[in-house]
């Protein structure tokens, strides 16, 4: 029993080590946020069709992030959490640093999702975070997105 113990001690301590290790390398948190921005997209798109109404993606100017607002400017609930579906790379210590450098996103960097889901505009986002980057792209329309240099293999499956 007291083998276990020490055991389980140990791989505690490894793991509390290791894990933050793993999340301080740039590219992981790079990948992870841009894979994040991609189900954002879809997942603000799924809302607008499935409410039968017209949402906005709305970029931050100072590309900390962005947010999913309905047409008087009010943050709706993100479906998978029932917070507002805000996102704010400086308030997450996971994406602290993260920054959309350069966007191209339709009027005023907002992107218009129709209550079909349809994206009003190509989404062009330069996302970098310690000196790696990823491009984000998404088609107007279908919304299908791409991450140039991806890592993990992200495929958009138009759902």
């Amino acid at each position: 029993m007291l083998h276990l113990i020490l055991l389980l001690v140990g791989l505690s301590g490894l793991a509390m080590v290791g894990i933050p290790m793993f999340f301080e390398r740039a590219s992981v948190t790079l990948e992870n946020g841009a894979v994040l921005m991609a189900r954002d997209l879809r997942t603000a798109q799924n809302r607008a069709a499935y409410s039968h109404e017209v949402l906005f993606l709305r970029f931050f100017e100072d590309g900390d992030g962005y947010e999913v607002v309905t047409r008087t400017g009010e943050p709706i609930d993100d479906p998978r959490t029932g917070r507002p579906f805000v996102r704010r790379y400086s308030i997450d210590a996971v994406f602290e640093g993260l920054r959309i450098t350069e966007l191209q996103a339709g009027q005023d960097d907002t992107i218009v999702l129709s209550p079909i889901g349809e994206t009003s505009d190509i989404l062009e986002a330069r996302l970098e975070f310690e000196g790696e980057v990823r491009l984000i792209y998404a088609e107007r329309g279908t919304g299908m997105i791409t991450i140039e240099g991806s890592t993990s293999g992200f495929v958009d499956d138009g759902i």
